[in-house]
C-alpha cells in the first residue's frame, strides 16, 4: 500500500472525477498558493489502481490456463488492489481537516436499468 497509495501530509482532500483533471490541477495550485494550504488530490501523489493491475496482469502468466483467461485469480488481487486504494482513500480523507467534493458534470453515478 505505501508504495501505491503512500500517505502524505494534507490539509484538504479533495474528492473529483479523473476527467476534471485541469480544473482540479487548477483548484490545487489556488489553494496552496492564495491559502498556503496542502490539498491532496489522488493523481498527484499516487498512480492509478487500474495501473497497477495492468502490470499485475502482465507479469502474472498465471492468469493464463490452457482453457483461456483465469477469472478466478484475476478477481482475487483485483478484489486486494481495489480494497489498498479504499484503505489509503479512507485514511487521507480521515487525516486531512475538511473534504472538497468537486461536483461537475462528469461525475457519474450508477443507476439501475
Amino acid at each position: 500500500m505505501k508504495d501505491w497509495f503512500p500517505t502524505v501530509k494534507a490539509n484538504v482532500f479533495i474528492s473529483h472525477s479523473h476527467k476534471d483533471l485541469e480544473k482540479i490541477t487548477s483548484l490545487v495550485g489556488l489553494l496552496h498558493k492564495k491559502f498556503s494550504l496542502t490539498p491532496f488530490a489522488d493523481f498527484c501523489v499516487w498512480d492509478y489502481a487500474d495501473k497497477l493491475l495492468q502490470a499485475i496482469d502482465k507479469n502474472t502468466v498465471s492468469i493464463i490456463t490452457h482453457n483461456g483467461y483465469s477469472y478466478d485469480k484475476r478477481d482475487y488481487y483485483t478484489a486486494h488492489v481495489h480494497t489498498m486504494f479504499s484503505i489509503s482513500l479512507a485514511k487521507m480523507i480521515d487525516d486531512t481537516e475538511c473534504l472538497f467534493f468537486v461536483n461537475t458534470d462528469n461525475l457519474q453515478c450508477y443507476q439501475a436499468p
